[in-house]
This record gives C-alpha cells, sequence and structure tokens, in this order.
C-alpha cells in the first residue's frame, strides 16, 4: 500500500467523520427546534445545532465525493516523490 492509498482513506474516513458529526448535530437541532426536550434546550441552543451541523455536513460529503479529486492533487503522477 503506497502513501497515496493511505492518505486516500484518511481523506474519505475524515469525511466520513465530519458527516456522522453532521447527522448527529442536525438530528438534535430538530429535536430542539420542536421542543421535545421542554424547557432544558432554547432556539438559541438549536440554532448552534444548526450552526455547526450544516457545514459539517457539506464539508463531509464534498471531502467523500471528491477524495479521489483530492489525492490526485496532493499526489500527482509526474512527480519522483508520488511513489514513496
Amino acid at each position: 500500500m503506497k502513501a497515496r492509498d493511505i492518505f486516500g482513506i484518511i481523506v474519505r474516513t475524515t469525511g466520513l467523520c465530519a458527516f456522522l458529526y453532521s447527522v448527529w448535530n442536525l438530528v438534535f437541532g430538530v429535536i430542539a427546534a420542536i421542543g421535545f426536550f421542554g424547557s432544558a434546550l432554547q432556539l438559541g441552543q438549536a440554532t448552534a445545532y444548526f450552526t455547526f451541523g450544516v457545514p459539517a455536513l457539506v464539508v463531509g460529503i464534498l471531502l467523500m465525493l471528491l477524495g479521489r479529486q483530492i489525492v490526485r492533487l496532493c499526489y500527482p503522477d509526474n512527480k519522483d516523490d508520488s511513489d514513496a
């Protein structure tokens, strides 16, 4: 397994972690927005869940979908150290 392959795994795993984190935030944001927790969570806390959840969702999806292009950008074929 080359460094290029390991980097690709790291990029996609980071994207998956960001995606799962965002899903957690968005689920709790929806639950807080509909008032499931009662007065324990206010609307400001639901907004905080959405504030961190939506960008993490976008970043996670982009890292998973564009992982191959990111690896190609970081490890071009014409360099001498791309096989290291």
